[in-house]
């Protein structure tokens, strides 16, 4: 049973380091998981794509209508989240443990209004994390938290308007 999330920028490695502690008889036992910046950059992505596919959100309404409405529905869920605002974790991991994630994949189950997200290791076998969907909603605002704090700015989203550098003035070069 899923007990904690815990989630870091570590400045001497430059990368995210998720602890997920889970609760199995009644020993807690911890998976430690480092997170690349193209891997952390991917799994928002992901994730921003799982926000939209909340029971909430109707087909029926236009694009934009629906981006509204998923993005007021991330924010009650994240409001509802038992989240921890601190940013060092409440006891040390072991770093010699830390795997690290080659790849992530998320789906969204509707009828148990829950999220996977699953992690493939660059070692050893998959491992996939079921969060309710509050849960979720406060992975992603802790994930945020920690893209910024890391100075790893999102990608801006497909098909998004980018403004082209400025032309140079024509003049002479000395």
């Amino acid at each position: 049973m899923l007990h904690s999330l815990g989630l870091q920028y570590d400045e001497l490695e430059d990368r995210l380091i998720l602890v997920i502690t889970v609760k199995q008889a009644e020993t807690l036992v911890d998976q430690t998981l480092w997170l690349t910046r193209r891997i952390s950059l991917n799994l928002r992505h992901q994730l921003e794509h799982l926000k939209k596919l909340a029971p909430v959100v109707s087909r029926a309404i236009d694009a934009q209508a629906q981006a509204a409405t998923a993005e007021i529905n991330h924010e009650v869920q994240a409001q509802q989240a038992r989240v921890k605002r601190e940013t060092q974790p409440t006891r040390p991991f072991n770093r010699a443990a830390a795997v690290l994630v080659k790849a992530t994949a998320c789906t969204y189950n509707p009828t148990a209004v829950q999220g996977s997200i699953r992690f493939e290791f660059v070692k050893g076998g998959p491992l996939t994390l079921n969060l309710s969907e509050p849960s979720l909603h406060g992975f992603i605002r802790v994930i945020d938290n920690n893209l910024q704090r890391a100075q790893w700015a999102t990608a801006p989203e497909a098909g998004a308007a980018t403004t082209p550098p400025a032309a140079r003035a024509a003049g002479p070069i000395h």
